[in-house]
């Protein structure tokens, strides 16, 4: 997506909107996850989808009964983890 820069402003709280067409080319829909890789001077964003029923499954309840936000939680951040694993490792195409 070289030929087109896509200039935004960054808000006060820090964030900043991802033009619909880098949404559509990605995939990435309201809810969606995103992965920012930083490598260098260069910040790569990658989609990241995930919910509670991908990863039933992943986690051993340390407790009974679980709690399911920390159960969700712990299993994003894994998800986010092994994606950024797989990127570093050039699985992914990074642009």
């Amino acid at each position: 997506m070289r030929g087109e820069d896509m200039v935004r402003v960054v808000t006060e709280k820090g964030q900043v909107t991802i033009p619909v067409e880098i949404r559509r080319r990605l995939g990435i829909e309201a809810g969606d996850g995103v992965v920012f890789y930083v490598e260098e001077d260069r910040v790569y964003l990658t989609p990241m989808t995930e919910t509670l029923e991908s990863a039933y499954g992943a986690v051993e309840p340390r407790q009974r009964p679980e709690d399911f936000q920390a159960l969700r939680d712990q299993a994003i951040e894994e998800r986010a983890e092994r994606t950024l694993d797989d990127m570093r490792a050039g699985d992914d195409a990074v642009p």
